[in-house]
């Protein structure tokens, strides 16, 4: 993924490239997402749906120093 908001959810800037992990995503088990501090609060064009999914996020340590981590983790449960 390329981005993710609190608002609008994981978001990639290339449409078909959304529909392939959306469709990733709804098929698998459990579906892992990297995240690193780059990625937190960045919009892109495309919306990756992960309703009723469940997504595992792996984080990295500088992405716990963001300033909004508190409210990523409640949300999405990293």
């Amino acid at each position: 993924m390329n981005g993710l908001d609190l608002n609008h959810g994981l978001t990639t800037p290339d449409e078909k490239e959304a529909l392939i992990k959306e469709r990733a995503i709804h098929q698998a088990t459990t579906s892992y997402v990297l995240l690193d501090h780059s990625k937190l609060d960045e919009i892109y064009f495309a919306h990756v749906s992960t309703k009723s999914c469940h997504v595992e996020y792996i984080v990295s340590e500088q992405l716990r120093h963001h300033n909004r981590y508190n409210e990523y983790k409640k949300k999405y449960h990293f």
